[in-house]
C-alpha cells in the first residue's frame, strides 16, 4: 500500500481468552457424559445400600412372646437370602461399572489438561504504527525470531546387502514451544543458528610476565554465580510404518539449497507441528551413495566379525552431528553417531556382527614356555587363529591382533611368526587382510617372545 510504518511494537494481552478448539471441546463433552453416568450409578447404589439396610432392620420375626412356625421361618430365609444375595450381586456390579467409569474419566481429564495447559497463556500482539496521505488498503506480512523453536538432525542408514549401495536418510525432529500450533505449515529448515554470534573474534597483543600468586580471601557474603542448566532435548518419535504399497516420501517434497556459510531445505510438504515440546519427525533427503564392505575381527577381545561400510560422498549432503540408525538386511542392528566432522573422503559405519563368518583363537602350547637365560627370562607365547567364511559369497576379512610394546630398556619384544601380518611399531597392532572364498578357511600363526630380567613379573595373559 501507499503508506510509511512509522513504528512497530509488541505488547502481551491478558484479557482475550482464546477460542477453545474443536479436541477441547469434544474432549469436555465426553467428561460431562461420563460424569453424568456416574451420578446415576451412584444413585443406584444408593438404593442398593438403603434396601440393604432395610431388610437388615426388619430381620426379627415375632414377638418375645410368641414363636414362629417352621414354614413362616423357611420362607422368611429363602425371602431373606435370595433378596440380600440379589442386592449384594447388583452392588457389586455397579460398583465395578463405577470404577471403570472413573477410569475413563481421569484418562480424559489428563488428556483435557494437556491440551487446555496453553489455553490460559496470554496473547501476543503486534502493533503497528503507519502514516498515510489518504485512505488506502495495506496487506502486513509479520514474520517472527522465536528461541522456542528447533529442529536436530536424525539419520537412518540402510543396507540392503553387501552389494548395493547404501541408502542414507536425512530427517529433523522439529519441536516448538511458541504458544500456538502450526497447522498445515511448510518449513524452511536452516543449519544457521540465529542467536550464534556474527562478530568476528578481534585481535588482542598477549604479553607474558612471570606468575606471581595471588592470595584470595574468603567472604561468606559473597554471592555465587549458577551456570545455566543445559537445555534437554526431547526424544523424538518414530514415524507411522508406511503401508505395502507404492508411495512418495517426505524426502520426495524437500529441495536442498547451499548457502555460502549455511544450507536450507525447504520442504513443501505441509506438516502439522503441535506447541508444547512434541517432536515430529520430518524425512527431508533420502541419498544413496557408494560404499565397500570390509569385515575386521579382533579375537583376542571376542570371536565375532563386524561388518563395516566405507562411505564416500558425506561431504556434499551438509549434514550436522546427530544419532543414526543403522539397518543390515532389513533389520535393525543398533545406533551409532555421527560428529560431523569429515576429514577424509571416507566415513566408516559398524553394521554390527556376521555369524556368517566364524573366528577361533587357539593358544598354541609349542611355542607358550619360559626359559631362564642368565639373569633374564624369556617367555614366548603362541596363537593359532582359523577364520572361515560360511556365507555364499566372497568376503574380505580385516584380522587384527596386538603385540605388547616395551616401556622400559630391560624389556625386550621379539616377533617370532607373524604370518607376513603387517606391524604399526608405533601402537602395537598387526593386521591381515585376508580374502576368503565362499566355504574357504585360512589360518594364521601368531607367535612372539618377551624377554626381561628374572627377578620381575610380567603378566602378558
Amino acid at each position: 500500500g501507499n503508506f510509511s510504518i512509522l513504528s512497530v511494537s509488541h505488547t502481551t494481552n491478558y484479557l482475550v481468552e482464546q477460542q477453545k478448539p474443536k479436541e477441547i471441546l469434544v474432549l469436555e463433552d465426553s467428561l460431562q457424559r461420563m460424569r453424568e453416568l456416574i451420578n446415576d450409578k451412584n444413585a443406584l447404589l444408593s438404593v442398593y445400600n438403603q434396601e440393604e439396610a432395610m431388610i437388615i432392620a426388619n430381620k426379627q420375626l415375632g414377638g418375645q412372646n410368641n414363636g414362629v412356625s417352621v414354614t413362616a421361618l423357611k420362607e422368611a430365609s429363602d425371602f431373606f437370602r435370595v433378596r440380600l444375595l440379589d442386592i449384594k450381586t447388583k452392588q457389586l456390579q455397579t460398583q465395578r461399572q463405577i470404577n471403570d467409569i472413573q477410569k475413563k474419566i481421569t484418562k480424559i481429564e489428563r488428556q483435557h489438561n494437556e491440551r487446555n495447559a496453553k489455553m490460559n497463556q496470554p496473547t501476543s500482539e503486534v502493533l503497528i504504527s503507519v502514516w498515510a496521505s489518504a485512505q488506502t488498503q495495506a496487506q502486513f506480512q509479520v514474520s517472527y525470531v522465536t528461541s522456542s523453536a528447533s529442529w536436530y538432525p536424525l539419520y537412518d542408514l540402510k543396507v540392503k546387502n553387501i552389494n548395493s549401495p547404501i541408502q542414507l536418510t536425512y530427517k529433523a525432529n522439529v519441536e516448538q514451544r511458541t504458544g500456538e500450533d502450526w497447522n498445515n505449515i511448510k518449513m524452511t529448515l536452516s543449519t544457521a543458528n540465529p542467536f550464534s554470534q556474527g562478530s568476528k573474534p578481534e585481535f588482542a597483543p598477549w604479553y607474558l610476565s612471570f606468575y606471581q600468586p595471588y592470595r584470595y580471601e574468603y567472604d561468606e557474603r559473597a554471592v555465587k554465580s549458577k551456570a545455566p542448566a543445559p537445555a534437554m532435548k526431547e526424544e523424538s518419535k518414530s514415524l507411522e510404518q508406511l503401508a505395502d504399497v507404492p508411495a512418495t516420501t517426505g524426502a520426495s517434497y524437500t529441495n536442498q539449497q547451499t548457502n555460502m556459510t549455511t544450507a536450507e531445505f525447504v520442504i513443501d510438504k505441509p506438516y502439522d507441528i503441535p506447541s508444547g515440546g512434541q517432536g515430529v519427525t520430518v524425512e527431508m533427503t533420502i541419498t544413496e551413495m557408494n560404499a565397500n564392505y570390509e569385515y575386521y575381527a579382533y579375537p583376542k577381545a571376542n570371536s565375532y566379525a563386524y561388518l563395516l561400510a566405507k562411505v564416500t560422498g558425506f561431504e556434499s549432503l551438509n549434514m550436522l552431528p546427530g544419532d543414526m540408525h543403522l539397518f543390515f538386511e532389513n533389520t535393525y542392528v543398533g545406533k551409532s553417531n555421527y560428529n560431523g566432522v569429515v576429514v577424509t573422503d571416507t566415513v566408516d559405519f559398524s553394521l554390527g556382527q556376521d555369524k556368517g563368518i566364524s573366528i577361533k583363537r587357539e593358544k598354541m602350547k609349542d611355542f607358550s614356555s619360559k626359559k631362564i637365560i642368565g639373569t633374564n627370562q624369556r617367555q614366548s607365547i603362541g596363537f593359532q587363529i582359523t577364520v572361515r567364511n560360511n556365507k555364499t559369497i566372497p568376503v574380505t576379512i580385516n584380522l587384527l591382533e596386538q603385540l605388547p610394546l616395551s616401556t622400559n630398556k630391560d624389556i625386550e619384544i621379539e616377533k617370532i611368526e607373524l604370518s607376513n601380518g603387517l606391524v604399526n611399531d608405533i601402537t602395537g597392532a598387526v593386521l591381515w587382510k585376508l580374502q576368503l572364498k565362499p566355504g574357504e578357511s585360512k589360518q594364521i600363526k601368531f607367535v612372539y617372545a618377551v624377554k626381561y630380567p628374572k627377578d620381575k613379573t610380567i603378566i602378558l595373559e
